[in-house]
């Protein structure tokens, strides 16, 4: 610990140092080689962390580089950067997150808004999850709604309740308890009748 203390000038206002950290509060310690974080009471910053802030009654694992962690959750080895609420835990290799309560965010996800009670799988780059749904793996980025499901290898998308996005679509815009087909890159989907020939459907302007 190569603490240091800087006094300014005229206010006599002391800063200390310590490992490179500004802020320190009382009763949890900052490791060696920290760059620089707010610490509150009753945590503790592990080695290798180049900036945060700490809530209390947690834990930042080694390898962190920045991060907020609220009260009594964890987060695991090798997150870059991330918001963590309570009563919850990011998985390792997480890059960047926002977690609320209650919830898990799976390994590999690159960034993303999670909501309570669901859970986001692995590889999913960003998006954000409402409650008691799920996005599947491979997902880039969308929205979801509450009770429905966003299937493998959706790029993008608004997903309304109770309905099912299939694999393969791009982005699209999906309304409640109806379903869009595989393959669908984007679009709004309208049904409309031509004589006999039943349902059309309209993508953009133009009539499929």
């Amino acid at each position: 610990m190569d603490g240091r203390r800087e006094t300014g000038g005229g206010g006599g206002q002391n800063k200390t140092k310590i490992s490179r950290a500004e802020v320190y509060g009382q009763g949890g310690a900052l490791a060696g080689d920290q760059g620089a974080g707010s610490h509150v009471q009753d945590g503790a910053l592990a080695d290798g962390q180049d900036a945060g802030n700490h809530g209390r009654g947690g834990a930042l694992a080694d390898g962190q580089d920045a991060g907020n962690h609220g009260r009594g959750g964890a987060l695991a080895d090798g997150q870059g950067a991330g918001n963590h609420g309570r009563g919850g835990a990011l998985a390792d290799g997480q890059g960047a997150g926002n977690h609320g309560r209650g919830g898990a965010l799976a390994d590999g996800q690159g960034a993303g808004n999670h909501g309570r009670g669901g859970a986001l799988a692995g590889g999913q780059g960003a998006g954000n999850h409402g409650r008691g749904g799920a996005l599947a793996d491979g997902q880039g980025a969308g929205n979801h709604g509450r009770g429905g499901a966003l299937a493998d290898g959706q790029g993008a998308g608004n997903h309304g309740r109770g309905g099912a996005l299939a694999d393969g679509q791009g982005a699209g815009n999906h309304g409640r308890g109806g379903a869009l087909a595989d393959g669908q890159s984007a679009g709004t989907v309208t049904v409309t009748w031509t004589g006999e020939m039943g349902p059309v459907r309209e993508t953009g302007t133009g009539a499929a």
